[in-house]
């Protein structure tokens, strides 16, 4: 037994029973319903949320085919990234106030997918990086 006071002061820290349908997991601090997967913990959800914003962003920025601009590469959406057409990438991320990953991607979202972007594989997207400043290896 816990006193109210106490309760709800922890209430954010304390495990909540339930049976996540993605993880399997049956103890979570959070708990989401999603209208595919049904009730998934946090994790689970932020993850979903991650990847939709990736896709989003992604396929806006390859003409609504998920592909790398150079190879073609497209079998998987993990090994792909957001290439600076022109460079800077850095000089971009210190403007938006973002490092990179999907607050980035929500960020260009937010400005309406702005142009100078490409998607690239990772392969690619190195050798273009290298070429560009063969310092940088």
């Amino acid at each position: 037994t816990i006193c109210q006071t106490c309760y709800r002061s922890n209430y954010s820290k304390l495990k909540r029973k339930g049976n996540c349908s993605i993880c399997k997991i049956t103890e979570h601090t959070t708990w989401s319903h999603h209208n595919e997967y049904g009730r998934i913990c946090g994790a689970c959800y932020s993850n979903l949320r991650i990847k939709k914003i990736k896709k989003e962003t992604f396929s806006h920025y390859s003409n609504g085919k998920i592909k790398c601009a150079s190879c073609g590469y497209n079998k998987n959406i993990n090994a792909l990234e957001l290439d600076h057409i022109e460079g800077k990438g850095n000089e971009s991320r210190k403007k938006f106030n973002k490092t990179g990953g999907w607050s980035y991607y929500q960020k260009l979202k937010t400005l309406g997918y702005p142009e100078g972007y490409q998607v690239l594989c990772s392969n690619c997207n190195k050798i273009k990086q290298i070429e560009v400043d063969p310092k940088g290896l």
